[in-house]
């Protein structure tokens, strides 16, 4: 991994000087990265612009996850996706919210 290297002044030797071989280390390290790519151990650094575009939870929904069961959070998402497919859609009377959505009516 070391090169030795004259130093050499005037014809005379001076002195002799070690140095780094890079091109040999970038090769064993291009060697042992595709190793690793091989046998599927290699993982590349997380990419910060996909980061940056992961949604991130909003303060409302952090609100809701603290006051609501996962029950009633899916319930209410069940609701939620009920209204959005069937806009004319509407809770039967003096039911409360997290009571379970009844059925469409059957209109003919």
């Amino acid at each position: 991994m070391l090169v030795r290297k004259t130093v050499v002044s005037s014809g005379t030797l001076i002195s002799h000087e070690y140095v780094v071989d890079t091109a040999l280390s970038n090769e064993i390290r291009k060697t042992l990265q595709q190793v690793a790519e091989e046998v599927g151990d290699w993982r590349q650094k997380p990419d910060v612009a996909a980061q940056a575009s992961t949604p991130k939870n909003s303060e409302p929904a952090i609100t809701l996850a603290k006051i609501f069961t996962i029950e009633e959070l899916e319930e209410m998402e069940k609701r939620s996706k009920k209204l959005q497919d069937n806009p004319e859609w509407r809770p039967v009377p003096n039911s409360n919210l997290l009571s379970p959505a009844p059925d469409l009516p059957i209109l003919q």
